[in-house]
């Protein structure tokens, strides 16, 4: 399902919608380098948004 906006309650949204399709969640999640998750992209160690 495609996300509304890309701010970050609708992204947040999308993975709890997902962790809940999936029944669990993974140990742990890689935002892959989108202006919503990550302040300074970079390919090996992105810098996350809080």
């Amino acid at each position: 399902m495609p996300m509304a906006t890309l701010k970050l309650a609708s992204w947040i949204d999308a993975h709890i919608k997902a962790y809940e399709y999936f029944d669990g969640v993974s140990k742990i999640t890689v935002p892959d380098n989108t202006k919503t998750a990550v302040m300074t992209p970079d390919r090996v160690d992105p810098i996350q948004s809080n």
